[in-house]
């Protein structure tokens, strides 16, 4: 999900001066419009977020030859909480992230986990 998917509402300041306030319920066109608009409909002053309880994730990332993504792209979509594949097509290589989560923090460590504080690529 985008930070978009997590937004309320957001208050705005229009070209006329005019102080404006969109929400997904009283205007879904022009809420789905905000994500994109990059200051199009105005300056945007304040937003209203969803907030989501912590979880620790235990991710994984692998490098495959892209052909052997092909047959697990469904598996992959649907049984991860989160699933990235990057495609690399000039060495026609991806790398498969998926990340779910676990119910304590030291749950991932035993199972060979470890901790990274940084993004992980396969050319890492």
């Amino acid at each position: 999900p985008s930070l978009h998917d997590f937004v309320e509402s957001y208050t705005l300041i229009k070209a006329n001066g005019e102080v404006m306030t969109v929400t997904r319920e009283d205007d879904p066109n022009l809420f789905s419009a905000m994500a994109p608009s990059v200051g199009v409909f105005g300056v945007v002053t304040e937003c209203t977020f969803c907030l989501v309880k912590l979880q620790y994730l235990e991710a994984q990332i692998k490098s495959m030859p892209f052909q052997d993504v092909i047959p697990m792209f469904k598996d992959i979509m649907q049984n991860n909480k989160y699933a990235r594949i990057v495609v690399y097509p000039s060495i026609d290589m991806a790398t498969v992230w998926r990340a779910n989560p676990v119910p304590k923090k030291d749950d991932g460590a035993a199972r060979g986990a470890v901790t990274s504080i940084n993004y992980i690529n396969f050319r890492d």
